[in-house]
This record gives C-alpha cells, structure tokens and sequence, in this order.
C-alpha cells in the first residue's frame, strides 16, 4: 500500500521551530519510517498518512501538544478548497487512512489548548484510479510505437475511458502537426479534430496514418465534464511524417 509519512527532514533533525530562538535538534529513541521521495507522491485508491504533532513543534515534544490535519483540493489554484481530515488519534506518532481522489494537499500542524503552534509539515498526493483487469485489453507503453506504425503507413484504434476525467461525459480526440523548414524556421500549425465520443463510456475511434502530409504530429485527448470544464488532457508522444526533398517527373 503506498505510505505518506508527512515526516521529511523534521522527523529527525528539525532546524526551524516557532518556540525556540536557536536551531533544536530531537533524535527518536526507535526508528522512524520516513518517505524520502521528493515532490508528488502517489496512491491508488486509499493513502496511508504518517502523523505526529511533534515534528511540527521542531521534536520539542510539548506537552498537551495535538495534531490537526487538513485536505486541500485543487492546491493552488482559485478552485482550492480545504477540508479537516478527521483523526482518531492526535497525539504521538500515528496513521491515518484516507480515501481521495485527484491532486491533494495534506497540512500536518499543532495545536495546544486550541492555539496553533509550531510550523506546518505539507505533502502532496495524486490520487490514482484502478481498474479491473481484463484479458482482452491491449496497450502499447513503447514511446516510439506512433512512429512505427506511422513508418509504415498502417492505421491504429485511439482508445479512451471517460472514467479517466473525473465526471467526463465527452471526450475528443484531435491531430496536431507542426511544419518547420529546412533552416528550423516554423512554417505552420495546424489542428484537425478527429472524433467526438460520449457513448459509450469506454470505446475507440480508428485513425490512420496513411497518406498523411508531412510534419511532427501529436494526438491529444481531452475530456471535458457536464458543465464543458476540461476534466483530463493527454499529448502522445511525437511522430513525424518525413519531407523528401528532391524533384518528380510527370510524364504523360
């Protein structure tokens, strides 16, 4: 099961704490799991959330000192709303279950007779979707695989799920190509929509690579809830559709 331990560098060695005009160091008497990842973490389905109040109080342990926990979705956007993670357990060193979806922000701070203490402990999670497993699903993860089939001019099925936008009704399907010249100079970029779905949930549209005009092309997929928000946008990797240079003869 993925583990958030909203310990980092604090659960250790804090340096920076509200209560103290020097730097204070705290060593744990037992060992401490800590996930060193750096940036956005990751989970499917549920995320475990490691939780102490006393790494936000720089390991001074101050008495009467408890853990709050807040979610905040859409972080850092105008859509960021925040939410009180509720807790079974607010002090000393303990695990909280939660069950999400999409990109969150948990904020782990201290509180002592209803005042805030400390500083705050922040890590991000992405919350991912697991779907049953099917035999007859096909999926080609190699980055060049776009190129192969465009090499050979044959046809490929554009797959999609509505499931993969959070509340998607629609999704469309688009071809980009952009043509630079010789000398890398951009000549032109060009945008074709390919397809509309929305029924059924899960489906694929054909698309062939045969004939196609020269230039670097991307395939991009976006999905768009009820209300016409954009609920998930995915480019593919790039393949490119050759210009020969040279001269032809047309004898009639």
């Amino acid at each position: 099961m993925p583990r958030l331990c909203l310990t980092f560098v604090a659960a250790l060695c804090a340096t920076i704490s509200a209560l103290a005009d020097e730097p204070v160091t705290a060593w744990a008497a037992d060992a401490i799991a800590v996930d060193a990842a750096e940036g956005l973490h990751v989970a499917v389905g549920t995320a475990t959330l490691r939780c102490n109040p006393d790494w936000c109080t720089g390991g001074t342990n101050v008495s009467g000192a408890v853990a709050v926990l807040k979610a905040v979705s859409d972080p850092g956007s105008a859509q960021a709303t925040t939410s009180a993670v509720p807790l079974s357990v607010s002090t000393g060193e303990f695990d909280v279950s939660y069950s999400g979806a999409g990109y969150l922000r948990f904020i782990l701070s201290a509180e002592k007779e209803g005042a805030a203490i400390g500083s705050l402990v922040l890590g991000d999670v992405s919350f991912g979707i697991k779907s049953a497993f099917t035999a007859s699903a096909a999926y080609d993860g190699r980055t060049n695989a776009l190129q192969e089939i465009a090499n050979a001019g044959a046809a490929t099925a554009l797959r999609y799920d509505l499931k993969w936008g959070e509340n998607a009704t629609t999704a469309t399907f688009s071809r980009i190509c952009v043509r630079h010249a010789k000398n890398g100079d951009l000549i032109d970029v060009t945008t074709n929509r390919l397809g509309l779905a929305d029924s059924p949930v899960v489906g694929e549209l054909p698309h062939s690579m045969q004939n196609l005009p020269w230039g670097e092309y991307r395939l991009l997929l976006q999905e768009y809830a009820g209300d016409g928000s954009l609920a998930m946008e995915h480019l593919s990797p790039e393949y490119v559709i050759p210009h020969v240079f040279g001269t032809y003869m047309i004898i009639r």
